[in-house]
């Protein structure tokens, strides 16, 4: 395995030769026209944010986080359903130094869809940045994706949410979400809207693509 503090940004960069858009209508998805959520979605919400603030009484640990929040949350959207499935689960180190201590943990990088990642941050507790993920993400996206392919990310903790589009040309360009929060008012609401969004676009054309066969995406990887 690869340890996550080996692959920065700036290495990314370098490689790749991807910059960063701090446009505003770069990355309008994760703001504009989101889709809307019944009744039924809206309360299921409320249920994954009530089942995490019970646990978070009791310093919750990574796979509580995968199961009470994340788990249900991609299933509310269809993500364990056609077409979705996972292609690509690349796991690398995560260790960090917390207050002279080293912390030990892993980074999985799924694709439900050639253009629909997720990367959650396993460590032992939820406290880690998000930032810890993102360069590992984009290496990943753009080293499986195609030419004039718009891909869309998911970094998240289980706690803390940040959404990532990148758009691979001859000048690849990559841009951000703010990060959105659990604990924050209607986060996980929007969190769910915005992967609700991003998963019409890729599946319903509204994005730029190449091919969409998910083999070939799987043999990239």
């Amino acid at each position: 395995m690869v340890a996550a503090r080996e692959v920065s940004l700036a290495m990314v960069a370098e490689e790749f030769g991807l910059r960063r858009s701090d446009e505003a209508d770069f990355f309008g998805e994760w703001r504009d026209n989101l889709a809307e959520l019944s009744g039924e979605e809206e309360r299921a919400i409320a249920q994954v944010k009530a089942d995490y603030l019970h646990f978070s009484h009791h310093d919750i640990q990574k796979s509580v986080a995968k199961l009470v929040v994340l788990a249900p949350i991609l299933k509310l959207v269809g993500l364990y359903s056609p077409p979705f499935h996972f292609v690509v689960d690349e796991k690398f180190e995560l260790d960090v130094e917390n207050d002279g201590f080293s912390n030990l943990g892993r980074i999985n990088i799924l694709a439900f869809h050639p253009r629909l990642w997720l990367t959650i941050l396993e460590a032992k507790h939820t406290r880690y940045s998000l930032a810890i993920g993102i360069p590992q993400t984009l290496f990943s996206m753009m080293e499986t994706s195609k030419l004039g392919e718009t891909v869309f990310g998911l970094v998240s903790n289980g706690r803390e949410f940040q959404f990532l589009k990148l758009v691979k040309t001859e000048a690849p360009t990559y841009a951000l979400s703010y990060t959105l929060c659990l604990n924050r008012e209607d986060d996980l609401q929007r969190v769910v809207q915005i992967l609700k969004t991003l998963s019409q676009l890729v599946t319903e054309g509204g994005v730029d693509s190449g091919s969409d066969d998910l083999s070939q995406t799987s043999k990239a990887a």
